[in-house]
């Protein structure tokens, strides 16, 4: 691109002038007061996916507005370019272009050229942060009867110089080549240069390909729509191109740019899922009767709905009894507010997704539960957490979006007005609540991921064979061979194998009343040590033996047994209420976990002669809360060590865990 006639009146030109009339004194005050300012918008942009959502979303208004005017024909483009060793972030969009104007005064503070009513942004915000927030701006545009490229270069260095040492940088004509703009009768192209040890690291996910980075992109920025009242996502063609730390370059086009809802983009991890109107629809045909629930609506991995704000209102709402205030209602009809909720049967699903799926880094999540705020079709700001007072532990299992229409957030697209903070606060938290009637028809949380798919069954058989091969388990008791020969892969598989271990004669004394997957509990059980020599403790005869005072010759009373695969199941059970840990006496795990110690701590029966005060016999472990113990934890793949290698186990536990 080559630039002309247009060179004066941009080379040199500085976009936070004060006038041209205004002495050297009056510039000196009115420099600092500028720099608060700027500094002040800085200061609202935290997040790591500010620079992103900025750029994406001025390039998506550019393109809305080109679309008003010639209409559906118009093939929306978008180029997108993450050249993460150059820490570079280049964005581009064939929509209207800018002006002589608008590129001059684009950069300074307050100062829009949107349309408040038609725009994602309007403050005039966003690009004073990408121009004075990093080391190094460009930007080309071009339109019918406008061309020009510029640059502006140290602007963080400026915004952050109490010195006098760095002078307000100024415009510089710039060479505005644009390939990917040919071909455009217009566009804009914007270019940032991320200096080093300045945020955000673009390596930082360790995402390094096209398909890794438009994921991320649709579920931290504008280029993934939320549309929930009823209008269209636009048909915008996506170019994605990554340079990875090697030095080479993937690209990948895309076209679907709306928000990857969780109940679409969780599907392997949650193969059945039902909506609100379905699992309303068959449970309306039950009459009561759970048993007679359909099998295609029992063991539910997810539920999910949309609201808009007529259904919010209507009479016979779910929401009805939130007991809307009439200024509550106002907003309701004002904003045209739509409310998204996907409810998870574990929390687990978020990591997995993100280390399996996309195979980045896991931690911090992305797509994870919590209340989401959005307005004018975007997500503004991180999500926040779903106020709940009871059952806590489905704030992390629940993702709900709020839909304003002109939210009209503060700086930085994150702090909305109070009273509309607080009612998205409120559908959230009875978007929980209108879920949790349905928690019967819901796949219990195990512990442990579900990583079922729709393969066939002979991939499936396959799969079984690796298991085993992968993780083996031979186990000999009293001259009887344990019958499964891999280590447990689910709850069912756990299960299995301590019914048979009682079999076998390793935990004596144990009789099972009956076992339920419907119910809140998962077991009932009695016990009756009667014989010293069979159920009593001692450290060389019988190390998983019970305390002598409940060798007693009659049978105990029913009992609560729970299974799970590993004990932080059960912890996400109590944090949400589904289970009661004053309840339960015994836990039957494979592993241990790490979940419990957020609340718990657990001691080992295993340390010297603290077996002398088991309860029930074989176990590994004891649950507490504070000072009273709420349960006794048979750990089977500790009882399995330690039936073979007693040194070693006692040794891991007197590291990990007090005695009891």
């Amino acid at each position: 691109m080559t630039v002309t006639e247009y060179d004066s009146p941009l080379d040199g030109f500085d976009p936070l002038a004060e006038g041209p009339h205004a002495s050297n004194s009056d510039r000196s005050v009115f420099e600092e007061a500028t720099r608060r300012v700027v500094q002040n918008i800085l200061k609202s942009y935290t997040g790591y996916f500010d620079i992103f959502s900025e750029t994406l979303q001025n390039a998506l208004d550019a393109l809305d507005k080109r679309r008003s005017v010639e209409g559906e024909a118009f093939a929306q483009k978008l180029w997108v370019e993450i050249d993460i060793p150059a820490r570079r972030l280049r964005v581009c969009d064939n929509g209207c272009g800018m002006n002589l104007s608008e590129l001059r005064y684009c950069f300074r503070p307050n100062v829009s050229f949107k349309n408040r009513k038609e725009s994602r942004g309007h403050k005039g915000v966003g690009a004073t942060f990408l121009a004075y927030g990093f080391g190094l701006i460009r930007v080309a545009t071009k339109s019918a009867e406008f061309e020009a490229a510029v640059k502006l270069s140290g602007g963080r260095q400026w915004s952050e110089d109490y010195t006098g040492a760095y002078p307000r940088p100024k415009l510089e004509v710039d060479s505005g080549n644009i390939p990917e703009l040919v071909d455009e009768r217009s566009g804009t192209c914007v270019e940032i240069r991320i200096a080093d040890g300045q945020r955000p690291e673009l390596n930082w996910y360790n995402a390094t390909s096209p398909e890794q980075w438009y994921h991320i992109l649709r579920m931290r920025t504008p280029l993934g729509g939320v549309y929930l009242s009823g209008k269209a996502a636009p048909r915008i063609q996506l170019t994605l191109r990554v340079v990875d730390n090697a030095h080479n370059s993937q690209t990948k086009t895309f076209s679907n740019v709306d928000y990857p809802y969780p109940h679409e983009v969780l599907s392997r991890m949650l193969p059945k899922v039902k909506s609100y109107d379905e699992i309303k629809a068959a449970v309306a045909t039950i009459e009561g009767d759970n048993s007679k629930i359909p099998q295609d609506f029992r063991r539910v991995d997810a539920f999910w709905h949309i609201w808009n704000a007529e259904q919010i209102l209507e009479d016979g709402s779910p929401f009805e009894g939130q007991r809307f205030s009439p200024d509550q209602e106002t907003l309701i009809r004002r904003h045209e507010i739509a409310v998204y909720g996907c409810f998870l049967s574990s929390a687990k699903v978020w990591g997995e997704y993100q280390r399996s799926d996309l195979g980045i880094r896991p931690h911090p999540l992305i797509l994870k539960g919590g209340l989401q705020l959005a307005t004018d079709f975007m997500v503004q700001g991180d999500l926040g957490v779903i106020p709940l007072t009871s059952t806590i532990g489905y704030q992390a299992a629940t993702h709900v979006i709020v839909h304003f229409a002109d939210g009209n957030p503060d700086m930085g697209r994150k702090v909305f007005q109070p009273e509309l903070k607080s009612l998205a606060e409120d559908l959230a938290r009875q978007v929980v609540n209108i879920f949790k009637r349905y928690l019967y028809l819901m796949r219990e949380d195990t512990g442990v991921a579900d990583v079922s798919d729709d393969t066939d069954t002979y991939n499936w058989l396959e799969s079984r064979k690796s298991h085993r091969a992968e993780y083996p388990l031979e186990f000999v008791y009293d001259g009887r061979h344990l019958a499964y020969a891999s280590e447990p892969s689910s709850e069912q598989d756990l299960i299995a194998i301590f019914h048979e271990l009682v079999g076998m004669g390793l935990f004596p004394g144990i009789r099972f009343l009956c076992t339920s997957e419907r119910d809140r509990y998962d077991g009932c059980y009695v016990v009756h040590y009667s014989s010293e020599q069979l159920h009593r403790y001692d450290a060389k005869e019988r190390p998983l033996g019970v305390n002598s005072k409940l060798i007693l010759q009659r049978e105990s009373r029913p009992y609560v047994l729970e299974y799970k695969y590993d004990l932080d199941g059960l912890i996400a059970d109590f944090a949400k209420g589904v289970k009661h840990e004053n309840e339960i006496h015994a836990v039957v795990c494979w592993r241990i976990g790490n979940d419990y110690s957020e609340k718990f701590s657990l001691t080992s029966y295993l340390i010297g002669a603290e077996g002398a005060s088991r309860q029930v016999y074989g176990a590994t472990h004891a649950l507490w809360y504070e000072r009273k113990k709420m349960a006794e934890i048979i750990c089977i793949s500790d009882v399995v060590r330690f039936m073979r290698e007693p040194d070693a186990v006692i040794s891991e536990h007197k590291t990990k865990y007090k005695s009891a």
